[in-house]
């Protein structure tokens, strides 16, 4: 099997890739799966190109084409350039040579897996192997070291019609070694598919995710559809559970229905989006602080982001706007399951209230962000990991740096993926801080820098999304509590300090749950080894 399944049309061939694509296909057999040109996209490791990857039970092979005539002479390896008819260096390449080229390109998908397997080598080092094929060339044409020969294919078996592409394969294979199982070779395989634009492209996977977001569960569809038997109920939902999507709904029908409501929220961002509203006749929406906008007592109401404002006082001001006021009015509730247990007065308030509804109702299902995201989130906050429905887009991207500077670099590579990978907007795209002064000296950065990079800015007072020079909408960054109850199709999590400290748990659960399709987590090299532990307690 091989991935894509057919040579790219209008594809420039400058080294019979087409070739080994057909004989790949043809002549490997079952056990193996092979990728022809393995692009490293993710944020997390340098970009680079490997023209195949094949994986076998006792092989994971990285193999380089080269078309060209070449020489190795006084430790540097040059080709022959046709047109200037000279022996030249590569220029402008990340690597010296073809067998530099080769290892480094191995050492990058070493670190991608190893990155995407929560820290741990999916297979052992022994399984990876690296080699040139060298369609111009024998391996006794390099005055190099026979250890280094082992990985040279020249052209003699190359243009063998009696040896098959599997055979040539088997002779890199380590016979010692027993075969990987079935699980490590499909957990090889699913990290290279997932993340790299295999099998199913990321804009039909975006394209499907979609479609999941915007339908309804069966719960939330059967608590919608059953308001009229149940006058008062509590819904507590964790985040990404779908608690402000339905209460939105449910306004929206109680307009169809000329009902008069009140829709009540802490949510500020959502509070200053109201005016997208304004042409509702019969549901008004304020946020906890104007009550004095109200003239009349409403039929039913509507409580949204309860945690950020419900106490026992307030309930007594809810009396004031509701007709038979809490304790026989009509009124649907939603807050957040954890902070019902974890914020006290919130807990007391809850308590009064349930003596008084009809019925409560738990969200404990993740809707809303992807799988994978969705249990790193629970790892980091230390809470109970319990599976997603939301289908992945692609893995969570870590993304190292040695130094507080290599971030910008790392963010660009983590916007860049985002634009030309994903095909995101720029405003789909949110930096998350957990530090302020870090926040501050990214917008000094891109401010002074613009260079024609996508353009970072920040909110202003009222949380209004600032505009650029060119109108366009940009990358925004914002503190992490500037952004409560707000989504965004790609999170890049910054100012990470310490991943043990229990003062930011919530803060890492909170964060991860603001995306809907990707996440990238930027932090400092040095806690590598806290991450390394987290998982492995985890696993065990």
């Amino acid at each position: 099997m091989i991935f894509p399944e057919y040579y790219p049309k209008n594809t420039k061939d400058f080294s019979n890739e087409s070739v080994f694509h057909a004989r790949f296909k043809k002549e490997m057999g079952r056990e193996a799966i092979v990728y022809y040109s393995v692009k490293f996209i993710t944020p997390d490791v340098p970009m680079r190109e490997i023209d195949f990857i094949v994986v076998t039970p006792k092989l994971i092979l990285c193999i380089e084409l080269k078309n060209g005539k070449w020489r190795y002479r006084d430790s540097t390896w040059k080709f022959y350039n046709r047109r200037s008819k000279n022996w030249e260096e590569q220029e402008n390449k990340p690597y010296k040579g073809p067998v530099d080229q080769i290892r480094s390109g191995r050492k990058i998908l070493g670190e991608f897996l190893n990155n995407h397997n929560s820290f741990e080598d999916p297979v052992p080092d022994a399984y990876f192997k690296s080699c040139i094929f060298f369609l111009k060339n024998d391996p006794s044409d390099f005055p190099v070291p026979d250890k280094e020969k082992e990985f040279f294919v020249g052209k003699s078996k190359l243009k063998n019609k009696n040896l098959t592409m599997r055979e040539i394969i088997k002779d890199l294979e380590d016979p010692n070694l027993p075969p990987l199982s079935q699980e490590q070779m499909k957990n090889v395989n699913e990290i290279i598919q997932v993340n790299l634009n295999f099998v199913e492209d990321f804009d039909s996977r975006l394209n499907s995710q979609q479609k999941k977001l915007i339908a309804l569960t069966h719960e939330q569809f059967e608590l919608l559809s059953r308001r009229k038997k149940f006058s008062r109920t509590i819904v507590l939902g964790i985040p990404g559970s779908g608690k402000t999507i339905v209460a939105l709904e449910q306004a929206r029908r109680l307009e169809l229905e000329r009902i008069k409501t009140v829709f009540i929220t802490g949510n500020t961002y959502l509070a200053n989006r109201f005016s997208r509203f304004r042409d509702w006749r019969f549901v008004h929406f304020i946020n906890e602080n104007n009550f004095d906008t109200l003239t009349k007592k409403s039929e039913f109401l509507i409580l949204d982001s309860t945690e950020e404002y419900l106490n026992q006082d307030f309930i007594s001001k809810l009396d004031s706007i509701l007709k038979g006021g809490m304790s026989a009015g009509k009124w649907l509730l939603f807050g957040d399951f954890y902070k019902s247990i974890d914020i006290l007065k919130y807990k007391e308030a809850l308590t009064q209230l349930k003596g008084i509804a009809d019925r409560e109702v738990v969200w404990k299902e993740n809707i809303r962000t992807p799988r994978k995201v969705y249990e790193q989130a629970c790892i980091l906050g230390r809470k109970e990991v319990i599976p997603s429905l939301l289908p992945d887009i692609t893995g969570i991207h870590y993304v190292t740096i040695e130094s507080e500077e290599e971030i910008f670099q790392k963010l660009s590579w983590s916007i860049q993926y985002g634009l030309r990978e994903l095909d995101l907007e720029q405003e789909e795209i949110v930096i998350l801080s957990l530090n302020p002064d870090l926040t501050k000296k990214i917008i000094d950065y891109y401010d002074s820098t613009k260079n024609g990079q996508p353009l970072v800015i920040a909110y202003n007072g009222n949380h209004h999304i600032n505009r650029s020079h060119s109108g366009n909408s940009s990358v925004r960054i914002a503190d992490l509590h500037e952004f409560h109850g707000r989504e965004a199709r790609f999170v890049i999590l910054i100012g990470i300090s310490d991943f043990n400290d229990p003062a930011y748990f919530e803060s890492y659960y909170d964060a991860l749950t603001r995306t809907t399709s990707v996440c990238s987590i930027i932090f400092p090299e040095k806690l590598r080894e806290q991450l390394v532990t987290l998982f492995k307690k985890k696993n065990n």
